[in-house]
């Protein structure tokens, strides 16, 4: 299995109903490390949708 890289942004709740993020999906032969990275584009920064400029994030990390 591999590491999700995503290099920019998620949306969720692009429809402004509610959104999530859930990730069900582990490293079978690695433990330790993150299913999913996220990495800043702050050339992204200029172009982001009004919706986007003013965001609200709740992170919460649970054990497996």
């Amino acid at each position: 299995d591999r590491m999700l890289n995503i290099e920019g942004a998620v949306i969720m709740n692009a429809s402004l109903t509610g959104g999530t993020l859930k990730l069900y999906r582990q490293l079978c032969s690695q433990s330790g490390y993150p299913t999913l990275t996220v990495k800043e584009r702050p050339d992204m920064i200029l172009n982001m949708p009004d919706i986007l400029k003013n965001p609200t994030y709740t992170w919460r990390e649970v054990a497996p």
